[in-house]
């Protein structure tokens, strides 16, 4: 019901949009549109990874839909003691309710934000020459290996580009013309990045150091305005978080301040230059770094052709993003965290809009040659590839299992496809399908333990992990299999 009113509402506003453009520019925007789709939604049903991080925000929306208490905190992050806002699952709520606690609600909010935001961003630009540079930005957004994988695996990060998108679209305005307005709204837009993820930082901090500096607005309206606006924001969009702290004596600052800092892999320069290469460019690092160049090169030559045109305010904005793209890489590759996959968001926003600044005949050539090499079956085929059990084999799985099962019990995961134990999309579709699962990491009681295996070996007395530990001794009750050979549920009593 909710996937029919979705496309419903969408195409209302889609031909509300293109009554008032040319129908060249419609055709081809629709087109757009559905290989935008195509790609995140083709096979979704049998290829989603529903797992980890997935499992753990349908887990977080149902304890809130059942108990009516929303979260205080957003997902954990890897990098530091310290969550991220859950401002990211009162985004992701409204979805989950109206589309009937669908599994692939998630999806259908990520899409519904990418959308609208091009919508509205296409409506407040008034300038050709923007409207032009997000058609390109959404153009190169719908074919990016990284962007599609995070549409069709929606978790915290996948809301950092259109966030980041927003903010560098209004710091830039400001070199038209400044207003308090659009510094609130650029504070507003990159706290909500950086609530998403911390990644988005040495972009954000990146944007805020350079206005005073390139002069893009006065140093007394820096601090007049944009500091106090930027501060209040941070606040708003971590409000949950502030509250979660002053209830439990600052918990995560004293965590941050004094837990012991896990050693990081990975933070070499060498390793994170390859790492932003292949996420990014999808290539080798010493072909990236040849691109990169040559598209520095192309910036600046914009920059001198756009001034000896006397178009200024276009080239002033060639430069700050040529500045900005060196300082916030410089920012990304000082920082002492590896460079992850959903990492790359700041840099690929900055290098997004490095290409849309050039004339458009560069611009449309670089876009073609991007697709050509992105859209070969050595990316495109990893999105449609079948996963060995859906959602709905999950859910047929637990439908019947919980009828049996109606007594409290611990769920942990033995798999041979990923190292986690903990198991949050399997927790989340037993307590779906009716099971009383109780959180074992919390100590609450339970006598019966599920120990789901994904294509994975479990041998009763040897196989040993955290979870399993935290139980104890116990005795094998019953394997019940849902899927030979893919999934199976072994049920163990103490």
């Amino acid at each position: 019901m909710f996937k029919s009113n979705f496309f419903s509402i969408l195409w209302s506003w889609l031909v509300g949009f293109c009554q008032q453009y040319k129908v060249r520019l419609a055709v081809f925007f629709l087109f757009s549109l559905s290989l935008f789709f195509w790609f995140r939604l083709y096979r979704i049903t049998t290829s989603i990874q529903f797992y980890n991080d997935i499992g753990r925000d349908f887990w977080e929306l149902l304890n809130w839909y059942q108990t009516g208490k929303p979260p205080l905190l957003g997902p954990q992050t890897s990098a530091l003691p310290f969550n991220q806002s859950a401002i990211y699952f009162y985004l992701l709520f409204p979805g989950y309710v109206l589309s009937g606690q669908s599994a692939y609600s998630t999806i259908y909010t990520g899409l519904f934000v990418y959308v609208l935001s091009f919508l509205i961003g296409w409506r407040w630009l008034k300038n050709n020459k923007d409207k032009w540079i997000l058609g390109l930005i959404f153009l190169f957004t719908t074919v990016h290996p990284q962007v599609v994988i995070q549409n069709r695996y929606v978790w915290n990060p996948t809301f950092v580009l259109p966030s980041l998108v927003a903010a560098v679209f209004i710091w830039l305005s400001l070199i038209d013309r400044w207003s308090s307005k659009k510094l609130l709204a650029w504070s507003f837009f990159s706290a909500l990045a950086t609530a998403f993820s911390y990644s988005a930082a040495p972009l954000v901090l990146s944007m805020l150091a350079l206005t005073p500096w390139l002069k893009i607005i006065s140093w007394k309206k820096f601090f007049k305005y944009q500091i106090p606006f930027f501060i209040l924001s941070l606040v708003a969009v971590n409000l949950p978080t502030i509250v979660f702290e002053i209830r439990h004596q600052f918990l995560l600052t004293k965590m941050l301040l004094f837990q012991p800092k896990t050693e990081h892999l990975g933070t070499e320069l060498t390793t994170k230059i390859s790492a932003l290469a292949n996420y990014v460019f999808s290539t080798s690092s010493w072909l990236a770094v040849v691109v990169l160049v040559f598209l520095l090169v192309l910036a600046i030559r914009a920059y001198c052709q756009y001034r000896s045109n006397r178009q200024y305010n276009f080239a002033k904005k060639v430069f700050v993003i040529l500045a900005l793209t060196v300082i916030s890489l410089t920012l990304t590759f000082l920082a002492p965290v590896p460079i992850h996959p959903h990492y790359v968001f700041g840099a690929l926003t900055v290098l997004l809009f490095l290409v849309a600044l050039l004339p458009k005949k560069v611009g449309v050539i670089i876009l073609i040659i991007a697709s050509v090499y992105w859209l070969q079956p050595k990316f495109t085929d990893q999105y449609f590839e079948p996963v060995g059990r859906s959602p709905s084999d999950l859910l047929a799985c637990y439908t019947d299992f919980c009828d049996k099962y109606q007594q409290p019990i611990y769920v942990s995961v033995q798999s041979s496809l990923h190292p986690y134990h903990n198991g949050p999309e399997h927790r989340y579709f037993m307590k779906f399908s009716g099971c009383d699962v109780k959180e074992i990491e919390k100590f609450e009681p339970a006598e019966l333990m599920a120990v789901v295996l994904e294509e994975g070996d479990y041998q009763h007395g040897s196989t040993s992990y955290y979870e399993l530990s935290l139980f104890g001794e116990s005795i094998e009750l019953e394997r019940y299999t849902c899927l030979p050979e893919v999934l199976e549920v072994v049920v163990l009593s103490k």
